[in-house]
């Protein structure tokens, strides 16, 4: 008998076959047709399906179906297997097994995680992956890093999203819930994207308060705060924070370490900012001011002014051509007034020179120092009163909180200095320069005054860039608190230091201008070193300082006897750190 040849049978299209079955059999699933197990999600619902399929599509269901387990038992005797999910959950991953394509929500895509993961499903947990992904924001990324197990490439993106927005996540309550490895995998990054350096350690304190246990994590959180980056008061407020145990000698050498850092940078290399912040977004930089990711000044007002005084809400200014001006800080350029000078209507002395100092009492009196014409002149209720004429030489003016208005003049004598004040219409001299021993004489080329009669004066007598402090009701002995190098660049080789306008602050930092360098320096309590704050930009030049509600206010040129470029600038100061 001769042998039949045999011969393939080939499918004309063997996907659309396959494909057509599945459909078929998703049309069966959906039909409840042949469904012989029933799956029973945790909340009870009970979902049909077919045991061959299932088993085809995972060795885990085959197993536990057909094997010798009780699942197999419960299928012969048609009673429901459980599956430890929600109703949504079960669903889609029948749905997604049955050919489907289930649309779900990050909770139901956590739970299918498990699923996935669970019943080895791969091609399913990178489809919820991929589709995590197309959705996925920071605080999104904090709930599926406490469920992406073995997901390497999904948590990998989750820190790099809470990296992305990790101030809006360090406030989220989910943040706490992910573990110390994940968060140092995330502060260690240098695309960690925030505001500032204080961010990040506030970020680890929330993360911290939500376990006492967790107490002992934090020395090792702390490595990967870039202190540097602190500003020099948040750096002093983290050192007065309260803490037990390792964590608080590490938290404090940090701080010492940091605050010695920047102390040593101000004191060798004044003029440099080769600091580098630890995240790359940091990229506005000073000793004083710390990091930030944002530039810290802004231009307010395209006016000029010589200088600057504050009054219930308003700033005033002397201009370069014998104008007193006004205006509310925020407020447009069109808003600012002329309060004196010419057109304003003032009856009596109103003719000032080009080159003035102003600054306003209390109870509204302007007080206008006028450097050409060697005179003190009052304003109040449109008139202006000469209060003092023929002065010798006066430098500097500056009125206290409590009314009483201090000048300079200057002796002739080598330079010398005096102060005096006006009491009422009473004229007293305060200090004279030459009545103190020789290493403590001044030549004040700007004064200040506290609201307790405190007197902080700039002092460049000879070879010395000092400020002095002088407390009349304890003594008239003055007292170096602060120390400005001599000449810029660190040595004598460069150009010698041209400084005038001070302001205190009411915690005691003392901030001073260097003209030439183009720079403010600030002083802070308990250091007589000083720490650059803010550098005038595109070649301008500081001629006028305020400190206000925290902010510091520069009145910049770019030629004092000629100025064509003229600005005020706002410096805006860190935020200070507070923790709850």
């Amino acid at each position: 008998m001769e042998a039949i040849e045999t011969v393939e049978l080939e499918h004309a299209n063997l996907a659309q076959h396959q494909s057509s079955i599945v459909q078929q059999m998703r049309n069966f699933w959906m039909e409840n047709h042949l469904c012989d197990v029933v799956l029973k999600g945790n909340d009870g619902v009970e979902h049909c399906a077919h045991t061959a399929l299932l088993s085809a599509a995972s060795v885990v269901f085959r197993n536990l179906l057909g094997g010798s387990f009780l699942e197999a038992n419960q299928v012969q005797r048609k009673q429901p297997v459980e599956i430890p999910a929600s109703k949504a959950s079960v669903s889609a991953l029948l749905d997604y097994i049955y050919g489907g394509q289930p649309k779900i929500d990050l909770e139901t895509g956590l739970e299918l995680l498990h699923l996935a993961e669970a019943y080895d499903l791969p091609k399913l947990a990178r489809a919820i992956e991929a589709g995590l992904l197309l959705s996925l924001d920071g605080v999104k990324a904090l709930r599926v890093l406490q469920e992406a197990h073995g997901l390497h490439g999904l948590k990998a993106t989750c820190e790099e999203k809470v990296a992305e927005s990790f101030e809006t996540c360090s406030q989220h309550p989910d943040f706490g819930k992910i573990s110390a490895i994940q968060l140092a995998r995330i502060l260690k990054r240098e695309d960690l994207k925030v505001s500032r350096e204080e961010v990040v350690f506030k970020g680890i304190f929330n993360w911290f308060s939500f376990s006492k246990e967790r107490h002992g994590l934090l020395g090792m959180l702390l490595q990967h705060v870039d202190f540097e980056s602190f500003s020099a008061d948040n750096l002093l407020r983290v050192g007065r924070f309260t803490l037990s145990g390792p964590a608080a000698e590490e938290l404090h050498r940090n701080v010492d370490e940091a605050l010695q850092r920047q102390r040593k940078r101000a004191q060798s290399t004044p003029n440099s900012l080769d600091f580098q912040p630890k995240r790359r977004c940091l990229k506005h930089w000073s000793p004083g001011l710390g990091a930030s990711a944002a530039a810290c000044w802004r231009k307010v007002l395209p006016i000029q002014c010589h200088s600057l005084s504050w009054h219930r809400g308003h700033i005033y200014a002397t201009d370069f051509e014998g104008n007193v001006l006004c205006w509310h800080p925020g407020d447009p350029a069109t808003s600012v007034r002329k309060v004196v000078g010419g057109g304003v209507g003032t009856t009596g002395t109103n003719d000032m020179g080009s080159s003035c100092d102003v600054s306003v009492s209390p109870s509204g009196e302007i007080f206008v120092l006028d450097f050409e014409k060697d005179r003190l002149v009052r304003f109040q209720d449109g008139c202006g009163h000469l209060v003092c004429g023929d002065l010798s030489t006066p430098r500097c003016l500056s009125c206290s909180p409590s009314g009483v208005l201090y000048w300079v003049v200057e002796e002739h004598n080598e330079g010398r200095s005096q102060v005096w004040k006006l009491v009422g219409s009473t004229l007293q001299t305060v200090i004279a320069s030459e009545s103190l021993p020789e290493d403590l004489q001044f030549r004040a080329t700007a004064i200040f005054v506290t609201k307790d009669e405190v007197i902080y004066i700039f002092d460049c007598l000879f070879q010395q860039r000092r400020i002095l402090r002088i407390n009349p009701s304890e003594s008239l002995k003055p007292i170096v608190v602060g120390q400005i190098p001599l000449y810029t660049g660190g040595g004598v080789a460069g150009v010698l230091r041209n400084l005038w306008n001070l302001f205190v602050t009411e915690d005691d930092t003392i901030y001073v201008s260097d003209h030439d360098a183009g720079k403010v320096f600030a002083v802070r309590p308990g250091d007589t070193t000083c720490s650059q704050t803010f550098q005038c930009p595109d070649s301008l030049f500081p001629v006028a300082l305020l400190v206000q509600d925290r902010s510091l206010y520069v009145g910049v040129v770019d030629d004092y006897d000629a100025p064509d470029v003229v600005g005020v600038y706002e410096h805006l100061p860190p935020p200070e750190l507070q923790l709850e």
